[in-house]
């Protein structure tokens, strides 16, 4: 016991003075000894804590069961908890207690070295951390408030690019039309990323509403078409009274193309190891699908209900039975360095599931691979989405005033509008459409008004708009969504709003929508 008595004699002398109160306690609990910092701290002497336990000093159930574990605390890591400390005189004290373990010949012994967390020094500290959480919240903030306005230029700048490649569209024939819908396709996917960002800085919730997986389909088409080599065929069909799924249209349009692109490669895995007169195949299909109780049972994460199916079929290299347990790990890839990041299946999984769905998977190496999407339907879409691109745009002969600081989107929505039969007005600021409003209100219908002005907020303008003409039709066009916050919109006192960026076709939608809502509620 001499040695122990040495370290304990020696570790006295090097903390005796020290400003944190130390605890030397044995594996029992026992109060074994104290420097002067502890006594004053529990108020008390060494001979009244000699007597107690350290749970008499402590209780705090946590430590109770950290001090019983010999593995709670080693010399190199230790363990460091939050607690209290009961006095002589039964007040409780705040205190950080550093829990270090010391092995003797006669036994494990229990090091606290406990800080005081009531006194004025405690309280400094507390208030710095606080003032440091405070300065990287407002930065953070900022950042926010900086990207917000950096999305929304960049909302501007997709408005107008979609916009121009949709009146291209309607321009073209022949071999250009894919390239366009590819540029297009390509935008809306950068849109979608953009609208995502927006939502995140503003905390708001993402737009999961009725989707329509044909029309993604459709547009996965048009993608392969244009992108993937000739020795591959790509068959994409799906039934034409598809029922939709109610999830966001942005993801599930990523989570599609990560699997057809996977398929690809795949596909290309195996093509290189085969004569060239070989074909790749990927088959993409969507039905509408009942599930019994019975079938429910056969798959992983399944139940019983109506859904809509989609299946992505490859004929390419497959997979083993370990790669197809991990294949949805984040991070976890077969492609070498540089080809993949390992994030596509478990971003595809997170969609799934976010929808309600699941996944059903087969593979086989040699075999291809087979992936059934199960997504819980919604409902009959009101379109089927192979035709939506045939169906006209509608037309009027009434007079538009279009609000907005972006020259693009002021040209084209002119553009769009004066195509269709309207007469149309254009104004960059909020005193340029306030003029018009004056004089023109006998005549004008309709204004579409974007809420970021550079003279005046735009919500403002609409509340004058609405004194001089309380009937006036109102779309307001702005990057936020107003999908999920009906209240805020409500506030607004609008008729129907459209989301940066949109394209020609819902610009024209929309109008006309509004207008027949106000002939339909004329008084005589």
């Amino acid at each position: 016991m001499s040695g122990d008595q040495d370290f304990l004699s020696i570790f006295m002398r090097l903390f005796g003075s020290f400003p944190d109160a130390v605890f030397i306690v044995s594996a029992d609990g026992a109060i074994v000894d104290v420097n002067s910092a502890a006594q004053k701290l529990a108020g008390r002497g060494k001979g009244d804590l000699f007597a107690l336990s350290v749970t008499d000093v402590f209780p705090d159930d946590l430590l109770s069961r950290s001090l019983a574990s010999s593995t709670a605390a080693t010399d190199e890591e230790g363990l460091t908890l939050s607690s209290t400390c009961r006095t002589k005189k039964g007040r409780e004290l705040p205190v950080h207690i550093d829990i270090r373990s010391y092995r003797a010949k006669s036994g494990d012994y229990r090091i606290l070295i406990v800080r005081d967390m009531s006194g004025p020094e405690a309280v400094r500290e507390e208030r710095d951390a606080l003032t440091q959480q405070l300065r990287h919240s407002r930065k953070l903030e900022l950042t926010g408030k900086l990207a917000g306005g950096i999305i929304h230029y960049y909302n501007n700048i997709f408005t107008g690019l979609i916009g121009a490649l949709d009146m291209a569209q309607k321009e073209s024939t022949g071999t250009l039309l894919p390239l366009l819908k590819r540029a297009k396709h390509t935008a809306g996917t950068a849109a979608s990323y953009s609208k995502r960002l927006l939502a995140f800085t503003r905390n708001e919730q993402e737009n999961s509403g009725p989707a329509d997986i044909g029309l993604l389909l459709d547009d996965i088409a048009d993608f392969t078409a244009v992108s993937f080599e000739k020795r591959i065929a790509v068959d994409i069909h799906y039934d034409r009274n598809l029922k939709t799924v109610i999830a966001d249209m942005g993801d599930l349009h990523h989570m599609l193309l990560n699997l057809v692109v996977n398929a690809r490669d795949a596909v290309m895995d195996r093509l290189k190891k085969q004569p060239e007169s070989d074909k790749g195949i990927i088959t993409l299909s969507a039905d509408n699908s009942t599930v019994s109780d019975k079938e429910s049972t056969r798959m992983t994460g399944a139940r019983a209900g109506e859904f809509v199916r989609i299946r992505i079929e490859d004929n390419g290299s497959g997979m083993d039975a370990e790669t197809r347990v991990k294949i949805f790990e984040p991070w976890f890839t077969t492609k070498s360095a540089g080809h993949g990041t390992g994030i596509g299946l478990a971003a595809v999984m997170e969609t799934v599931q976010g929808a309600g769905g699941w996944i059903d998977l087969d593979s086989k190496p040699g075999c291809g691979t087979t992936f059934i999407i199960y997504l819980p339907a919604a409902g009959i879409g009101q379109r089927v989405s192979k035709e939506r691109g045939d169906i006209e745009m509608p037309r009027g002969d009434e007079t538009v005033l279009i609000v907005d600081d972006d020259d693009m989107i002021r040209m084209l929505a002119t553009m769009t509008l004066e195509r269709q039969g309207y007469s149309v007005l254009a104004a960059a600021t909020a005193g340029e459409a306030l003029t018009h409003v004056m004089e023109s209100a006998g005549r004008l219908d309709l204004v579409i008004l974007d809420l970021s002005l550079p003279d005046r907020p735009g919500e403002s303008l609409l509340s004058d708009i609405r004194r001089i003409k309380m009937d006036m039709g109102i779309i307001i066009s702005s990057g936020r969504d107003f999908t999920s916050d009906k209240e805020s919109f409500s506030k607004l006192r609008a008729d129907d709003y459209l989301t940066k960026p949109f394209d020609i076709g819902d610009l024209a939608l929309s109008v006309r929508q509004v207008l027949d809502r106000k002939e339909t509620h004329i008084e005589f």
